[in-house]
């Protein structure tokens, strides 16, 4: 049999062509690939040159500044808003879509803040002590005095961060050599940066690039103006453009007299859920019991402790109180129960060695509800802390039973609920008539919640149902930061602004919105559209709108 190859001549000859062909453009793809990757090295390294250049360009800048300049026209300011310009006008010139405010200030951006600038604020929640007795005086080789020590110390950053403590009739330079590298592990924290804002525009410091000279410059600059009760009213009400402020004198809850000009009382009432027993108090301006005995008032029932409540409220009324305060997330759980009367008075008169945890709960519970129906009574809104407290018990959920079972209590809840932004978002949406959130503090716990709050909050309740405010001890505190909801607000996207009706009727002050679609009046001193903010409540006529 006659011997056959499977392949003739010409397949054979079409496989060669084909691997030649194959391994033609494999070699091309490589020197593609190679090509490319040369390219993006070259590209790399032009980049970090250029960053190098113009880092070592700003810092040349900046070493110029001189220390002494004012505080309103300091050079660095100008370079910052020379830089600002020039890179408005690279994004303006990209190709794409135009840049919005969540990346940078444009002219509807600023027309909008300019603005709101104007506006007058209302500060719906503070704790401003008298002025001779603000809690950050501290004792100096000098005499007594604020310090930037105190600055610090008297902010929230030192709630879950160390910060040295100052030694009385200690030296800065003896702080400073510690504490100046407490903050290095804090450094993205919203409780350390709320405070840079208020520094730069207060003082002209760039804190994060702060330097000993200029750390002990502005040390002495703090201790001077701390001297003179001028520099907080120039702080509050026309650097922060603050008009009323809602202050809630924790202090002595039951004085009622106000230290300012600008300040409103807030009627505290966290500790009257505990008048099972006179020994409860120790202070006798928080003590309901010297305050019947002052008013010939006798407290000798569960029924007379009542009317002594309601005495109470009329007075803190007649006083010029325009609503009430509780912290008691802070102590216990907001679920408070509907108690029957008789069970509540088998508590009373009896000191609390004498009652079981469930007992003094039963108690609390039934004097809570009290107070939220003498609310309603004496046209009092009621301001609750709720989240960020004691975790475990604070969620506003808490608290449906009893806002669903008080139509007529108008209920503030305080910090959006922080970390239950939904939770209070659902709230609002059930009960809308007769709740608000007020966002006070939000920003400050966690910028990026506060953003996705707001929007989330503006898809399922009115905008005016949203408020902001600060809580400061100092007059550092009045002037937000880049995290205050002023400054969070316009990072709604676009389209959310506009479902909140900011049209030339809401801007008018006469339409008297208090909410959102004034909270950015907040930045009055904002120089640069993302900068330096006051941290003050913007419930626009708060007290016309609530109580009305």
């Amino acid at each position: 049999m006659t011997y056959k190859p499977r392949f003739n001549l010409i397949t054979l000859m079409l496989f060669v062509v084909g691997c030649a062909v194959a391994f033609g453009a494999m070699a091309c793809h490589q020197r593609v690939v190679a090509e490319l990757k040369l390219q993006a090295m070259q590209e790399r390294d032009r980049a970090e040159a250029n960053f190098r250049q113009a880092r070592n360009v700003l810092d040349a800048m900046f070493t110029q500044v001189d220390g002494g300049q004012s505080e309103t026209e300091s050079p660095q300011n100008a370079v910052q808003q020379e830089l600002l310009k020039k890179a408005q006008e690279f994004y303006d010139a990209a190709p794409g879509e135009a840049p919005d405010a969540t990346r940078m200030p444009g002219e509807r951006f600023r027309r909008m803040k300019e603005h709101l600038d104007s506006i007058p604020a209302i500060d719906t929640h503070d704790h401003l002590w008298p002025f001779d007795k603000l809690p950050g005086y501290v004792e100096t080789d000098r005499g007594r005095g604020m310090t930037l020590s105190s600055i610090w110390r008297n902010s929230y950053y030192t709630w879950f961060n160390p910060l040295t403590a100052w030694k009385p009739g200690g030296s800065f330079d003896e702080w400073w050599a510690k504490a100046k590298h407490d903050f290095d592990n804090a450094r993205a924290t919203s409780f350390y940066r709320y405070q840079l804002a208020a520094f730069q525009d207060l003082y002209g410091v760039d804190f994060e690039r702060i330097t000993d000279e200029q750390a002990r410059e502005l040390n002495d600059r703090i201790f001077e103006k701390y001297r003179d009760q001028k520099w907080l009213y120039h702080v509050v009400t026309e650097r922060a453009n603050i008009e009323l402020m809602f202050n809630d004198p924790y202090w002595a809850r039951f004085d009622f007299k106000t230290s300012y000009p600008w300040e409103v009382i807030v009627f505290n009432v966290t500790t009257l859920v505990r008048g099972f027993h006179a020994s409860e108090f120790q202070k006798p301006a928080d003590d309901p019991y010297h305050f019947a005995r002052e008013n010939d008032l006798k407290i000798e029932s569960l029924d007379d402790y009542l009317v002594v409540l309601d005495r109470l409220f009329q007075t803190a009324k007649e006083r010029g109180a325009v609503c009430l305060k509780t912290t008691l997330a802070y102590q216990r759980t907001l679920d408070f129960a509907n108690v029957p009367q008789d069970r509540a008075a088998s508590a009373f008169g009896r000191p609390k060695s004498e009652l079981s945890p469930q007992e003094i709960k039963e108690f609390e519970d039934f004097i809570m509800w009290r107070l939220v129906e003498l609310s309603a009574k004496h046209e009092l809104p009621f301001q609750i802390h709720t989240g960020q407290a004691r975790i475990q018990g604070s969620n506003p959920m808490l608290l449906v039973d009893l806002i669903e079972a008080n139509p007529k209590t108008k209920f503030i809840l305080f910090h959006g609920g922080f970390p239950w932004i939904g939770e209070t978002g659902a709230i609002v949406m059930r009960h809308s008539r007769h709740v608000w959130i007020d966002s006070v503090w939000l920003p400050t716990l966690s910028y990026t919640m506060a953003k996705r709050a707001f929007h989330e909050w503006l898809e399922v309740m009115p905008s005016d149902r949203i408020c902001g405010a600060p809580t400061a001890t100092t007059a550092k505190g009045f002037m937000a930061p880049p995290n205050s909801p002023a400054a969070v607000w316009p990072k709604c996207s676009r389209r959310k602004l506009i479902a909140a009706n900011y049209s030339k009727s809401t801007r008018s002050e006469s339409a008297g919105r208090f909410c959102a679609t004034t909270l950015y009046s907040f930045s009055r001193n904002s120089r640069n559209g993302c900068g330096s903010t006051m941290a003050a409540c913007n419930h626009h006529r708060v007290t016309n709108r609530i109580q009305g």
